[in-house]
Formats: structure tokens, sequence, C-alpha cells
């Protein structure tokens, strides 16, 4: 890995064009669009990128030696890659982007543990309830955090991420925060969640939703899943940008869906498990054959349940109006709150959504007539 100690001296680089769309395949291949009509390519590991220009030009590069003109866009790629991918990568340009936050130990930090149960973490502080309805845990020697989202469908961990070592003994890291769905997330996380929605039970009273439950592996009863899970998370850690195999930049198929810099159309035969669009990130949930839509303009969350035929949609808070049901052919056009007047775009998500969950995953597609048939009201 590449020594700590002072940021390097990098050429000054451009802004990026607005991003436009981000989606990221099983395997963990990425495609960025832009509004300038370009698209970044990254390769399942990170370690190498394709660039093809809004004149279609292609440039395929390392990610460590990419030259100046497509750092702004890389980074960008790479950022949102590492905020939902349990295997982070950084390359030079997000390394010296980071250098004022990183800091360095003289010993690795290579796993963390967490209380033995969720009454050890409230009596000790390392839990506590938030005001929307949250949990967060810290774990025993505080260096990770697990935050619940209020709805229980969703959470974000920071934790201490190795991005460089030397002959020295030192060891640079920086501070990473990752969100995933509490439906499908990295196995590493399992006791720290488990932990966190026992501990939404002590402190708020509050059932789980199907997709919280889902993850328990014991019909809802927390308390028994963190007493039968290891408490050690091993950290994840940066592969060398140097050394990493970058074999991966083959595996996009010229021409095909990868290198069209469309915002709307899917691939053909392929899956696409999350996508980032101005509106919302969407995740596919194979094990639910379901698509959970977590909405930027009030951070609500829109899910596809019963085979796509209908849609739930939550909101944080109490009331009449925390969640609605939908049928799938009779979502409103816009999302409107007392508060706020009108919110967003609530049909297009819907129908964006159930597209997705169309896929080659799903075992029960929805009719294309009934997914045409979104009213705006």
């Amino acid at each position: 890995m590449a020594p700590p100690g002072d940021a390097p001296r990098l050429p000054p680089v451009d802004r990026a064009p607005d991003l436009l769309r981000v989606a990221v395949a099983p395997d963990g291949r990425v495609k960025a669009t832009f509004a300038d009509n370009s698209i970044l390519l990254l390769d399942p590991s990170g370690a190498s990128f394709i660039h093809i220009s809004s004149q279609g030009a292609h440039v395929r590069q390392l990610s460590e030696f990419a030259v100046s003109r497509f750092a702004a866009p890389l980074a960008l790629a790479l950022d949102f890659r590492n905020r939902h991918l349990d295997q982070p990568f950084y390359c030079r340009w997000l390394r010296a982007r980071a250098s004022a936050q990183a800091f360095t130990t003289g010993d690795p930090i290579r796993s963390v543990r967490w209380p033995a149960s969720a009454e050890a973490a409230i009596q000790s502080g390392a839990m506590r309830a938030s005001g929307d309805g949250g949990v967060a845990v810290r774990s025993e020697e505080g260096c990770a955090r697990l935050a619940l989202h209020g709805q229980g469908t969703r959470f974000a961990v920071s934790f201490p991420l190795l991005i460089g070592s030397a002959a020295s003994g030192r060891y640079e890291y920086v501070w990473q925060t990752q969100a995933f769905p509490a439906g499908r997330h990295p196995q590493r996380w399992t006791p720290g969640l488990a932990l966190a929605l026992a501990g939404r039970k002590l402190l708020l009273g509050g059932q789980e939703s199907a997709n919280v439950a889902a993850t328990d592996n014991d019909n809802g009863n927390c308390a028994h899943v963190v007493s039968n899970l290891t408490r050690t998370t091993t950290l994840p850690a940066c592969p060398d940008p140097v050394t990493q195999c970058a074999a991966g930049a083959n595996d996009f198929p010229n021409p095909s869906w990868w290198f069209e810099p469309t915002t709307a159309l899917l691939p053909r035969g392929e899956a696409i498990m999350i996508e980032w669009t101005p509106d919302a990130t969407y995740h596919y949930l194979p094990g639910e054959d379901e698509v959970e839509a977590w909405i930027h303009a009030d951070a609500s969350v829109m899910s596809t349940f019963r085979g796509g035929r209908f849609l739930r949609h939550r909101r944080e808070g109490a009331g009449a109006d925390a969640e609605r049901v939908y049928a799938a052919h009779a979502v409103p056009r816009w999302g409107w709150t007392a508060e706020r007047g009108r919110e967003c775009p609530l049909a297009g998500i819907a129908s964006h959504a159930l597209a997705l969950r169309l896929g080659p995953r799903s075992r029960s597609p929805l009719p294309q007539s009934l997914l045409l048939r979104v009213v705006f009201v």
C-alpha cells in the first residue's frame, strides 16, 4: 500500500459534470452517467475504469494512475461505490482528497467488538435512541458506530478504513461511512445490526418491518440472534492499488447498455442491484424479489411488495401521513405533505422501482400492462 504521510501534490482537476445516474451490477461493476453525456465504467474491484466521452472516445486506465482530467468523475464514481459496496477502493485521487481527515496509528485496527447484549449496550451508554425512532450503537472500543434508520429498513455504519501502511509500522486510516438496506447487507455487519434491532425493541417498543425481520433468521427474535452471533466484526481494508488485479475492465460487452448514455433504459439480461438518481437511491432485494427506494427529498422509503403489485410509502413520524399503500397502477404523480407541499415525483419513482424489479432475477414479474398503467393525479 502507499506509505502514509504528507498527501501527494497532484495537479489541479476540473470539476466533474453533474451526475445523472449511477448503476451497480451484482458483481460490483459500476456505470456513472454524467450531464455532458460522458460515462465512466468501473471494474468490479474499482482498480480500473473506462471513460467514454460525449463524442464516443474510449479511454481505459488504472485508477491509481488516472490522469487529472479523469480525476473528478473517477472520484465521484469511486466514492459512491465505496459507500454502498462491502470492499472499498482508494486511488491516489481519493487519498489526496481524504488527507485532511486521515490519521495514523502505530498498531493496525483489524476488528471491532460489539457489546454482549442490547441491555448491556444501553446500560453502558453505547446505544441510544434518536428522536426519529432510530437507534445508534457503538462498538466497545468506540471505533465503529452503526445507526439504524428510524423506519428500520436501512442502516449506516462508520468505521476506520485502512488505506495505507509503511515499513516503519505506521498505518494510515480514514473514516469511512457505508449505507445498506437491512434486508441485504454484508455479513460482517450482522452482529451490529442484530444488536441495534434488539435495542430498538427495548428502547422504542416498535415492531420491525418485514424487511428488517427478514435479517434476523429467527422470526424476529433479535435478542436470540445477538446471543448466538460472534460479537467481532473484521473491518475491510483497501487493497494495494498498484498490485490489485484489473482484469475486470474487460467485463463490459461493447456495444451494450454499458456504453450508452441513457438515464432511463435498463440493461437486457442483467440485473441492477443499486441505482442512484437525483430523486432516489434504489436497492434490489433478491431474497424478497422486491425493490426499495430511498427518496432523497424527505428521507422516506418506497418499497414494492406482494410481487410488485403494491407499493408502500413510509415517512418518518406518526399519524395517518406516516405510511400509505398504493396499487402499482394508482400511484399519485407527486408526494405531498402539509408542511412542505409538493415533495417528490412518486409516480416516476414507483415506475422505475417496478422496472428494476422486472430484471432477470425476478421470479414472478409484474405484467407490462400493469407497469405502464401509472396514474398521474
